[in-house]
């Protein structure tokens, strides 16, 4: 807090404010804002208070209001820079005096130690007080505007588990990235896909050179038919005019029609092997067609098959990289 309500015995309440604070020491300085003078306590010496010396602690407990609690002790012990002493230090009387038996402050109780259910002290517990001598040393620097916040442990435990994260974070990054460019390696040098386009691209290549070869002996076959289908017919037509030539009863007209019917016969017997010849070309590629589109597909299919493998390790890649991170924030 900066600004504060302070109630004094009266029942009046003052405006005040924190001008220094020094939580490891457990102790502020406040100024109240009013033109009045106030009564004060008068300080001890806590150097010359010796264990087994009376005491009285003075406080509000609990926060209730009425006259102040009044509980006395002793010293017990001095115990790492503290006061240990038997007078009663309730919830609500942190901050007030610890008094020696002349009245003067000799120190500033502060805590107790023990067994708490929901905030309540249960059995006996260790009281400790701040002495004087300590705040008086450092109540210039207080005045000055000392102001030293030390951490709650809820604090500190929410910004471990932030560097906890991020750090986590950051190892999970690298160790994802390291499996990203394994597996990169991995596809870019896949001798095994590699190899398998390789030979399927050969069996095509082949069945292109067969059908190739194919075509050109169903070529040649019905061409060389082809070829003596002509040479016979010619030979057909030569002596039909020869003898046309050769006996005069034979009639010009009748060589016409002779002549024109051998050829309408030698022109149906070479259609038909050139359909003949188209249809063994068609069906020879139609087969080796069939075979290349299988081989296509197999090749598809492969790349296909490598993708989705890929896909499946990056993607496990991501799972691991979840796993590594919350492996590591729970370690």
């Amino acid at each position: 807090f900066t600004y504060v309500d302070i109630s004094i015995s009266s029942g009046e309440t003052l405006s005040g404010k924190v001008v220094g604070r020094d939580e490891q020491a457990d102790l502020a300085v406040i100024k109240i804002t009013a033109d009045r003078t106030f009564s004060k306590v008068d300080f001890g010496d806590s150097t010359k208070t010796e264990q087994g010396d009376e005491v009285f602690a003075l406080g509000f407990p609990f926060g209730i209001k009425g006259d102040v609690s009044f509980k006395e002790g002793t010293i017990s012990r001095r115990i790492e820079g503290y006061f240990e002493t038997s007078a009663e230090i309730h919830p609500g009387n942190s901050g007030g005096p610890l008094v020696n038996r002349y009245g003067q402050v000799i120190g500033i109780n502060t805590a107790i130690y023990g067994k708490t259910i929901s905030g309540l002290q249960l059995g006996e517990t260790i009281k400790l007080a701040i002495p004087i001598n300590t705040a008086k040393n450092l109540t210039d620097d207080l005045k000055a505007g000392r102001n030293i916040v030390v951490e709650s442990q809820e604090e500190k435990q929410a910004k471990q588990e932030v560097v906890t994260r991020s750090t986590c974070l950051a190892q999970s990054e690298t160790y994802y990235q390291n499996l990203v460019a394994q597996i990169t390696q991995l596809t870019s040098n896949d001798s095994e896909l590699q190899n398998l386009l390789s030979k399927l691209d050969r069996e095509i290549e082949s069945i292109k050179q067969s059908l190739s070869n194919d075509i050109s002996r169903i070529s040649s076959e019905y061409d060389g038919l082809i070829a003596q289908v002509r040479q016979s017919y010619e030979k057909r037509l030569q002596s039909i005019v020869v003898a046309g030539s050769r006996y005069r009863s034979v009639t010009e007209e009748a060589v016409a029609n002779q002549t024109e019917s051998v050829r309408a016969q030698m022109d149906e017997q070479i259609s038909r092997y050139e359909n003949q010849k188209q249809s063994s070309i068609s069906s020879v590629q139609l087969s080796a067609n069939s075979y290349i589109s299988k081989y296509e597909t197999l090749k598809t299919k492969a790349r296909s098959d490598r993708e989705i493998s890929n896909s499946n390790m990056l993607k496990g890649a991501k799972d691991k990289k979840v796993e590594y991170y919350d492996s590591c924030v729970n370690q």
